[in-house]
């Protein structure tokens, strides 16, 4: 296997990379991603963020500093990796291990389609590298790490992305091995989130067709098949597993916005923010304690609920960039959020931030992610 390129922190802005090629090492000055940034993971004890980007590198960054620790290409590796950009990258549970999916953007059979990697942060090694027919775009590892889970999606027929004729699957690969364990066909159409239970029984996915499933992450069959009626974006579990929050209306097509709860089994349990949400709910959570729901609301802002009493706590306004993705800590008592632009001519504006869960109130900001801070997800502890 090959290692990560190790990063030399000089300043906030700029760091030394070492890069281990055969020959010997290269210099080469980091100013951060150079394309917009998909993804944003928080390692298990909060201390590190990991982030994947259009410019097909995931970098690892310390969350209190906002320095950048590690940086890693993955065209670097593999020719097969050229052109894509990294569109999620997870933590595991233990915080070890960092997994990312790639996509080359090309839909076609037989073009470099991207792949998934599993990379190991104390060796700084791959230990995972697996180039599917068709581009993934969303990736989950098993809380045992053993497992990697990944929705992939079949030819285009237009730029715009692929047909009903040629749909998303899901597959199972074994971490150690590289083994395919299974594969299943998951939608008719674009997989727009994978959601893993804390237990790694089930996985949720959702679709452009409006369509969300509950699956037996073990066996790869449907327990469940919902018509929430619009397009889901994102989706959470509860820390128990017991319930599943579904963030509901597409921008394009919505006639309402809204929060539908339900439990495992995909039964209705309530509805939250019928007429108080007023757009696309770009990312949502749940605490740990299951006792509040967080979203970021396209072009608004954040907001909060109560999930037991089923009532808006609080809503901040947006200010400037647009909040495209949240998580709460551990302990409950912060929110990460990413915010983006949506223009590289102003990186300064793209950022991962952290604020107090009871108001909403900013505690820190790392304003050196590049472009749009797209996906944040917090595993097990975090401290600040």
């Amino acid at each position: 296997m090959k290692p990560w390129t190790l990063i030399m922190v000089l300043s906030f802005c700029s760091s030394v990379v070492l890069a281990t090629p055969p020959s010997r090492p290269e210099l080469e000055v980091q100013t951060g991603h150079q394309d917009q940034v998909f993804s944003v993971a928080v390692s298990p004890d909060g201390s590190k963020a990991a982030s994947s980007s259009a410019d097909g590198s995931v970098k690892i960054w310390d969350v209190a500093s906002g320095l950048q620790l590690y940086s890693w290409n993955l065209s670097s590796f593999s020719t097969r990796w050229k052109g894509g950009g990294v569109t999620e990258v997870v933590f595991s549970q233990d915080g070890r291990r960092v997994a990312a999916a790639s996509s080359s953007f090309s839909l076609k059979a037989g073009a470099p389609s991207g792949g998934v990697a599993v990379l190991d942060l104390p060796s700084q090694q791959v230990v995972l590298e697996h180039h599917p027919e068709f581009a993934p775009n969303h990736v989950k590892l098993s809380p045992n790490g053993e497992q990697l889970y990944f929705t992939s999606h079949g030819k285009a027929d237009s730029k715009w992305g692929p047909s009903a004729d040629h749909p998303s699957s899901i597959t199972v690969l074994d971490v150690a091995s590289g083994k395919e364990l299974r594969k299943w066909h998951a939608h008719d159409w674009y997989a727009l989130f994978l959601k893993i239970s804390p237990d790694g029984k089930k996985l949720v996915t959702g679709s452009g067709n409006k369509e969300v499933v509950i699956w037996d992450a073990e066996h790869g069959s449907a327990l469940a098949k919902l018509a929430p009626g619009d397009v889901v974006r994102d989706a959470a579990f509860s820390s128990d597993g017991q319930q599943i929050a579904l963030g509901v209306g597409d921008e394009y097509q919505a006639k309402k916005y809204e929060i539908q709860l339900v439990d495992a089994n995909g039964k209705a349990i309530a509805t939250l923010g019928a007429g108080t949400i007023r757009g696309q709910i770009m990312g949502l959570d749940v605490s740990a304690d299951g006792k509040r729901l967080a979203i970021v609301v396209r072009d608004r802002g954040l907001m909060v609920f109560d999930l037991i009493a089923r009532t808006l706590l609080f809503d901040v306004a947006q200010k400037g960039d647009m909040m495209r993705a949240v998580a709460f800590s551990r302990d409950g008592q912060y929110l990460f959020i990413g915010t983006g632009s949506g223009s590289i001519t102003e990186s300064g504006k793209n950022m991962l931030s952290i604020h107090r869960s009871g108001d909403g109130q900013l505690v820190k900001q790392m304003n050196n992610l590049t472009k749009n801070a797209l996906d944040v997800a917090v595993s097990d502890t975090d401290q600040m």
